[in-house]
């Protein structure tokens, strides 16, 4: 399944959408939440979202939003199983707000940790962290060990997670 712009649509109705989608192996979104910042008000919570959406079948699961940080939203409550592989890339602030920081902090770690993740979480064996001189990160984490030229020309299919913050006036 592959969402994008323009029909963007909110982050409830979407949950509620996929709720319903168990069987689903795929899931890409590109720019498809509305722009209705922490809408639900998760920016000071401690524990995962009440809101959950098992996809137990999932191996594969995208989010690239730069119009708005829902989607920090929609990965904190989709459970999937350890084997599957995560892209996630959101935009960054020059001046991030401390609550959205904090919530992607502790979505992205969670998720490492293995919070929300069906089965035993991978351990990474080669980690790659990456800064740009334009504000922007990328970390990196595979289940393999990796050559360092591997890891300069490695796609989404050989890692099984990695995380993207750039600056929002940067074009990809």
């Amino acid at each position: 399944l592959k969402l994008s712009w323009p029909h963007r649509i909110s982050v409830e109705r979407l949950t509620a959408v996929l709720t319903s989608l168990q069987q689903l192996e795929e899931l890409a979104m590109e720019e498809a939440c509305s722009e209705v910042l922490l809408s639900t008000g998760l920016t000071s919570r401690t524990k995962t979202s009440t809101n959950t959406i098992t996809m137990p079948r999932l191996q594969s699961l995208s989010l690239y939003d730069y119009g708005s940080d829902d989607v920090i939203q929609i990965l904190d409550r989709i459970v999937y199983p350890s084997t599957a592989s995560v892209d996630l890339q959101l935009r960054g602030y020059p001046e991030p707000e401390q609550d959205l920081h904090d919530l992607i902090l502790f979505v992205i770690s969670s998720k490492i940790n293995g919070e929300g993740i069906l089965g035993t979480p991978r351990s990474p064996q080669s980690i790659a962290i990456a800064g740009g001189a334009t504000y922007s990160l990328c970390l990196t984490l595979w289940e393999h060990r990796q050559s360092l030229d591997d890891m300069r020309r490695t796609h989404i299919g050989s890692t099984f997670f990695r995380f993207t913050i750039q600056h929002a006036s940067c074009d990809w």
